[in-house]
């Protein structure tokens, strides 16, 4: 307090209110050891004058003041310095006397009275309205059509304070919390129910995959699981695969872009991988381009396999299409056109599509088992040719021109008996005549 005004004394009163009532509002509130702190602290605060005055109203007890005791003293005090000094506001630079009383009850040094039990205090500090449940604070409050911000005599669009929620930060009083995240703890959990009820409804989606074998520099075979994706310009092989096959890599300034734009990172070169089929033997020479990782492609169904009719008997390129390995290969369109053949079978509505590949058949599409995953992948690779050419260009740009100099009729001249003296000078003598 800068000296013993009701003005300072309110102000004093309305921190400690909004200190209790933040911390009830979070659900921590101030225990009886921790109201002695909060006490002594609130104290401190008084000058020299209002402190002794509450030294005197305590002494009679040898016990710990209450919190609502000192609550108490701190109103009396308003109401004793209001009768003392009624509106001791200076009059310097003309105002009258209604502006001085403007004035007076901006700052609030006139303590309202409460609409629900009638006394002279804010009904926030009401110890009857903190008893409610926040439900029927918020139900008492649009009964008297109150403020919901600030529990003032008017409407929420007419609300002058700059505080809101000390929990949510939105525009409601912070003992009106609670009604308000009851409401979005109801709509939250219907949209989690709903979501449950559509996660268990949802059904997993195959992707195209295929086991192969990838020599390595030694000739050496590696089983690799690959994704065959039709949606790619290019073939991709991960970083992790060429360093474990130990081949050799040409440089390339090719650049990859993805679903709407993005770009997953410049590519780490290119290689030629040798593929076989261990399901058909086939052979297969493929250009991928070296990126950090591929998407973390795993199995989407459970690890029971499913016995679908339609595939009964059919080369799986892909046998184990449920396991959750990881593809570190991805085979473009260009390889697609290479290694598709004819033959596809369709079950149901709610099965795979078989196509017959060159590495054996593939399946894709919906299926009737539930999905394990909690999102959805797609795949789809563009090839940034044009990136490449401005490089190039750059460097034809950069490189120094093949200048073409075209000589005079006289420099011709000296030059063609340079050179006669010159075959005349290198010619070697015949030992002979020398």
């Amino acid at each position: 307090m800068k000296n013993g005004t009701a003005e300072e004394l309110h102000r004093i009163y309305n921190a400690a209110v909004t200190v209790v009532n933040a911390q009830e509002s979070i659900g921590r509130p101030i225990e009886s050891h921790g109201m002695d702190l909060l006490n002594y602290l609130i104290v401190e605060q008084f000058d020299a004058h209002t402190r002794m005055e509450w030294e005197n109203s305590i002494s009679d007890s040898n016990k710990s003041p209450q919190h609502e005791t000192l609550l108490d003293f701190m109103t009396r005090r308003m109401f004793t310095l209001n009768a003392v000094h009624p509106k001791t506001l200076k009059k310097n630079f003309g105002e009258s006397s209604r502006t001085a009383k403007t004035h007076v009850a901006k700052h609030g040094t006139d303590l309202p009275q409460c609409a629900l039990c009638h006394e002279k205090h804010h009904l926030m500090t009401c110890r009857e309205f903190k008893t409610k449940s926040a439900a029927d604070r918020k139900a008492f409050v649009e009964t008297h059509r109150l403020c919901f911000n600030c529990l003032g005599n008017h409407y929420l669009t007419k609300c002058q304070s700059k505080k809101n929620c000390y929990t949510c930060k939105a525009r409601h009083h912070t003992l009106l919390h609670d009604a308000y995240n009851t409401v979005t703890a109801h709509t939250a959990e219907a949209t989690s129910l709903a979501a449950l009820h559509k996660a268990k409804e949802q059904k997993a989606v195959l992707l195209a995959t295929a086991r192969v074998n990838i020599a390595d520099r030694h000739g050496a075979p590696h089983d690799v699981r690959a994704l065959i994706d039709q949606g790619s310009e290019v073939s991709i092989v991960s970083e992790a695969l060429v360093q474990r096959l130990n081949l050799p890599r040409s440089r390339t300034d090719m650049a990859i872009f993805g679903i709407g734009g993005a770009r997953p990172g410049s590519t780490r070169g290119k290689v030629t991988l040798h593929l076989t089929s261990d399901i058909t033997n086939a052979r297969l020479s493929v250009i991928a381009f070296i990126l950090p990782r591929l998407s973390l492609l795993q199995g989407s169904t459970s690890s029971t396999l499913q016995d679908w009719p339609h595939i009964r008997g059919l080369q799986l390129a892909d046998p184990q299409f449920h396991e959750d390995d990881p593809a570190e290969l991805l085979l473009g369109a260009e390889v697609c056109s290479l290694i598709l053949e004819e033959g596809l079978r369709k079950g149901g509505p709610q099965m795979p599509i078989a196509q017959k590949t060159s590495l054996g058949w593939i399946l894709s599409g919906g299926s009737d088992v539930a999905s394990a995953e909690e999102h959805r992948r797609t795949f789809q690779c563009t090839a940034d040719h044009e990136l490449l050419e401005l490089v190039q260009q750059f460097w034809e740009q950069e490189r120094e021109p093949n200048a073409v100099t075209t000589l005079s009729v006289e420099e011709q001249t000296i030059c063609g008996e340079a050179a006669v003296l010159l075959t005349n000078h290198c010619t070697p003598r015949n030992p002979q005549t020398s």
